[in-house]
């Protein structure tokens, strides 16, 4: 270190500059120095009830959205038993699904059996004609999945099962 009067060198740890005298600020004895304190931080605003109740009712607002959404998209039975039967009249008859509309979809039991959990369906549709047509679906959900089969397909599905359209 240097001195800050004479330009001098001076030792480390002297208090004086041996050239001209000056006092170099070092501490005269070997105590720790205590660190500087930081200066308080000031305390945070206080939210206002006001404040704090409408940033609640907004997060409540926002949840409700985004279940709203998420259970918009996820198909139910009633939507995997619909999709089923118009996959079954495209793939399984190669008929034309405008053929029929469904019109309604009823539960009508549930439980377990051998094959796992099933639910059992009561279903309409309208033919292209007008007609209203009941079947009887049963969906079963076991370890591999979601099965659809129809326990009593409609009168156009047999009809059209009749023509042999494959």
């Amino acid at each position: 270190m240097f001195c800050g009067k004479c330009g001098k060198e001076v030792p480390d740890g002297a208090v004086a500059c041996p050239a001209c005298g000056a006092p170099t600020g070092a501490p005269t004895d070997t105590a720790p120095t205590p660190p500087p304190q930081s200066a308080p931080t000031p305390p945070k605003a206080p939210v206002s009830k006001g404040k704090a109740i409408g940033l609640s009712i907004l997060g409540v607002i926002v949840l409700l959205i985004a279940g709203l959404i998420v259970w918009a998209f996820i198909p139910n039975n009633k939507t995997r038993i619909e999709d089923e039967l118009y996959r079954i009249m495209e793939e399984e008859y190669h008929a034309n699904t405008d053929l029929f509309s469904v019109e309604k979809i009823t539960p009508i039991m549930e439980g377990k059996g051998e094959r796992g959990e099933f639910n059992v369906y009561v279903f309409t549709i309208r033919t292209c004609g007008g007609d209203l047509q009941s079947g009887v679906a049963m969906m079963t959900k076991d370890d591999k999945g979601r099965t659809i089969e129809l326990s009593h397909a409609p009168a156009l599905f047999d009809q059209v099962k009749a023509l042999n359209l494959k």
